[in-house]
């Protein structure tokens, strides 16, 4: 039984070492787990659950007011990179069904136009610091 309780001590430090969390608004945060790129993910108050990603991996950049959170994801591969955008409405729960509230990914053109039909042309796309 001491052996056991050693290992789940020795896993705990570990997963925590390489985990981060850092809130962005609401109950959406940026997440790092066991790899070097962080994701959006949203933490129900309600139900108690973990984190569960909206936007995985690659994140770039970020903004966000009291509404939405802006995102840009770079996707890089040996022959392309890709820039992806999203706009996420910043909800108290989420539809896990069909992701309520999450548009993209978008291209830029797209990202930009429905940045101004929503309101939101001025929020400009920061470095993501963790």
């Amino acid at each position: 039984m001491r052996i056991f309780g050693q290992i789940i001590v020795f896993l705990l430090l570990v997963s925590c070492e390489y985990s981060k969390i850092k809130k962005i608004a609401g109950n959406y945060y940026l997440v790092i787990m066991a790899g070097p790129e962080p994701s959006i993910a949203f933490h129900s108050k309600y139900d108690g659950s973990n984190y569960r990603t909206v936007v995985d991996g690659r994140i770039d950049s970020i903004a966000n007011d009291s509404n939405y959170i802006v995102v840009l994801r770079k996707l890089k591969s040996i022959n392309n990179d890709t820039s992806e955008y999203f706009i996420i409405e910043i909800l108290e729960e989420l539809n896990w069904h069909n992701y309520s509230g999450v548009m993209g990914p978008l291209t830029r053109q797209d990202f930009e136009k429905r940045r101004k039909e929503i309101g939101i042309s001025h929020l400009k796309l920061r470095q993501v610091d963790m």
